[in-house]
C-alpha cells in the first residue's frame, strides 16, 4: 500500500502501534484512505469522499439536515424508500443548533 500511495505521489502517514499498522492517506482527487493491518491477519480498508466527511461538524449538520424534508411514508414496501433531497434542494429546515 505504501508502495501504490509512493507511485501515486499521494500523501499519506503510517504508524505503529503495537503489532497494527495504521496508513492514512490522501488521494490528489479527494479520496481519503484509511488502511489497517494486523499481526492477525486482519486487515480493513475504509475510504472517505470530500462530499461525506469534513471538519465542520455545524456546516455538514446543516447541508444535509436542513435539505431533509421530514416527510416519512407511514408504511412501505421493502426496497421502496422516499427521494432522498439534492444538493441543489434549499434548506427547508435548518438545524437548531
Amino acid at each position: 500500500m505504501i508502495d501504490y500511495f509512493t507511485a501515486n505521489s499521494w500523501s499519506f502517514h503510517v504508524e505503529r502501534v503495537g503489532r497494527t499498522y495504521y496508513l492514512d492517506g490522501f488521494t490528489n482527487d479527494g479520496w481519503r484512505i484509511e488502511y489497517l493491518v494486523q499481526q492477525s491477519g486482519h486487515y480493513s480498508l475504509t475510504v472517505y469522499s470530500d462530499l461525506f466527511w469534513t471538519n465542520d461538524a455545524d456546516a455538514l449538520s446543516e447541508a444535509v439536515g436542513g435539505r431533509a424534508g421530514g416527510r416519512h411514508p407511514a408504511y412501505s414496501r421493502p426496497g421502496e424508500y422516499p427521494d432522498p433531497p439534492t444538493w441543489d434542494s434549499p434548506i427547508i429546515s435548518p438545524p437548531k443548533i
